[in-house]
């Protein structure tokens, strides 16, 4: 693939390592993205302990380029680990919302609410921290966002 020339003599690990570049090399790439990931991904696994955060991040890098390409079947069972890993090693860490509600948005996407509401009720209260009180509103941000997230969970349920 002429398109994958000028990566190959880069680190492939340290690219997908910048948020922005991640993104691009999944675009620009596609499959050939996915495969050069989901390759990393097993050189990890070969290297790291089974709970380690690390693997984790490259699992939620790997699960996101299949979700972008639509391909649940591949994403959701990297997402679950990667929430496992992440629930255990670093437990309230936004780290650990944030693959709840990669989790739960995938399995919205899927249809499958009811087994979405609660991981993204749970990432919503749990990116909510600490309260962001609203003078406004009299409600903090968590009651907004988990809000948001029943709204987007009764849209989802409409469509299908």
């Amino acid at each position: 693939c002429s398109t994958l020339a000028p990566f190959q003599l880069l680190d492939l690990e340290r690219i997908v390592s910048l948020d922005h570049s991640k993104h691009f090399f999944n675009r620009l790439l596609g499959e050939k993205a996915r495969s050069l990931l989901t390759a990393m991904l097993e050189r990890q696994k070969a290297a790291l302990p089974p709970n380690d955060p690390r693997l984790a991040g490259t699992m939620a890098q790997v699960a996101l380029a299949y979700l972008t390409a639509g391909d649940y079947d591949r994403a959701v069972p990297l997402a679950r680990v990667c929430l496992e890993i992440r629930e255990k090693a670093m437990p309230g860490h936004w780290l650990t919302e944030n693959a709840r509600s990669m989790l739960g948005g995938a399995l919205c996407d899927q249809k499958k609410c009811a087994e979405a509401e609660p991981l993204l009720i749970a990432a919503c209260e749990g990116m909510g921290g600490g309260r962001c009180d609203d003078p406004a509103s009299g409600e903090d941000s968590s009651d907004r966002s988990t809000r948001a997230t029943r709204e987007a969970l009764r849209g989802a349920r409409g469509r299908g």
